[in-house]
């Protein structure tokens, strides 16, 4: 697991936890290939996630990811897949970052984040949504550097290696800053796209499902996407990043249909099979009652009850956690 932690008081606790499902498997270079654009890919999974609007993700894809990607979303959910070979080549990557350089893009962010705080949208203006939008390309881009898809190259050559404290030091003293700007009801995402949707005379829940290039084209433009995109988009999407950083966008019909040759590729490469590191105390066994509780970023409040309704000593099962779950580890006897 790739491990997350903190001390409170005399206690000990886990804030973050996610399988490690980008080691390598040698056994894996044995599978069928899929094809994707010009090339034959193994593509293993990578993440998933739910309540990401269209807009972040698209930002993400465009700032965020610098690798070949591909991302399917069904509804409000989404599955990231990375290619095999990607995963190698940004571990040895990761392994060429030094802490200086680490520190720096910190200190990059930081400055951003101090930007961002001193951001005022009143009275809207085209100018600040401009450079709002270019601000957020670059806090991203620099955010890039603390992937796990480096990290984890460091840690798989030497676990102890200082460069994993100071990249985990990094992630947790702008982690509360990246929720205000990103994922807060009342956060700066949230505020921009509110005045993007004044400005335009656009519905705010529509300019969710925009993109990045449509939202300008839209302000400058006066160009919109029609109702009927916006429903297909809901339904289902894919972002399909190459080699070369060109970004293809699927929704309606094309991607239900890529999605369906996609995950049956998947199933001949057997890339649905999660395999990694767990971490608990050899033959140690935990029994207990599971409860499940999904992170729905677009929905606090509903994680803050799910908690809130969890029985000390169960099983808490999820797709990831972050140190909001607090609350249900403290409560949680194992955490799948």
């Amino acid at each position: 697991c790739d491990i997350e932690w903190a001390f409170e008081g005399r206690k000990f606790y886990i804030v973050q936890s996610r399988l490690i499902t980008t080691l390598i498997n040698q056994q894996s270079e044995k599978l069928n290939p899929t094809k994707i654009g010009r090339e034959h890919l193994i593509y293993k999974f990578f993440y998933e996630s739910q309540g990401y609007n269209l807009f972040l993700d698209d930002l993400i894809s465009s700032s965020y990811i610098s690798w070949p990607m591909v991302e399917l979303r069904i509804g409000d959910w989404k599955r990231i897949y990375v290619p095999e070979k990607t995963i190698k080549e940004n571990h040895l990557k990761g392994l060429s970052f030094t802490k200086k350089e680490i520190k720096n893009k910190l200190e990059n962010i930081q400055q951003i984040i101090k930007e961002l705080r001193g951001i005022s949208f009143k009275p809207v203006s085209r100018e600040i949504i401009i450079e709002t939008l270019e601000k957020l390309k670059k806090i991203l881009g620099h955010y890039n550097y603390f992937d796990i898809l480096y990290s984890e190259g460091i840690y798989e050559k030497d676990a102890n290696d200082q460069r994993v404290v100071v990249i985990e030091q990094s992630k947790n003293v702008i982690r509360d800053d990246f929720d205000w700007i990103f994922f807060r009801e009342n956060g700066l995402l949230e505020n921009l796209i509110k005045s993007i949707s004044t400005l335009t005379k656009v519905d705010a829940w529509k300019i969710r499902w925009y993109r990045v290039g449509e939202v300008k084209e839209l302000i400058d433009k006066d160009k919109k996407i029609s109702l009927t995109e916006i429903e297909l988009r809901k339904k289902s999407c894919v972002f399909n990043r190459d080699n070369f950083g060109k970004i293809s966008f699927l929704s309606g019909s094309e991607a239900e249909s890529f999605i369906k040759k996609f995950e049956k590729e998947l199933e001949k490469q057997d890339s649905a099979t999660l395999r990694g590191i767990v971490a608990h105390g050899k033959g140690q066994k935990v029994k207990g009652k599971v409860n499940i509780i999904h992170r729905d970023y677009s929905n606090h409040q509903k994680l803050v009850d799910d908690m809130g309704n969890m029985e000390e000593g169960t099983i808490l099962v999820t797709t990831i956690t972050d140190p909001e779950f607090m609350p249900a580890l403290k409560k949680a006897s194992a955490v799948v």
